[in-house]
């Protein structure tokens, strides 16, 4: 893994970005929470993990 990040949700269930390893993943974290779609949320929402396939070959599989 080259990169990750870590959104919290508060009591109410809102989403707020907590952590991340570097910039441009705390950006991508607050530009899907203010589009309200992406990854992040899909993962929140379902309960389930979303992984981002490295190569194409994982991409294939």
């Amino acid at each position: 893994m080259s990169a990750a990040g870590i959104l919290l949700a508060d009591p109410d269930g809102a989403l707020q970005v907590a952590a991340s390893s570097a910039e441009p993943v705390r950006l991508l974290g607050l530009f899907q929470l203010e589009k309200r779609d992406g990854r992040c949320l899909d993962c929140y929402r379902t309960g389930r993990a979303v992984v981002r396939p490295r190569t194409r070959a994982q991409l294939l599989r």
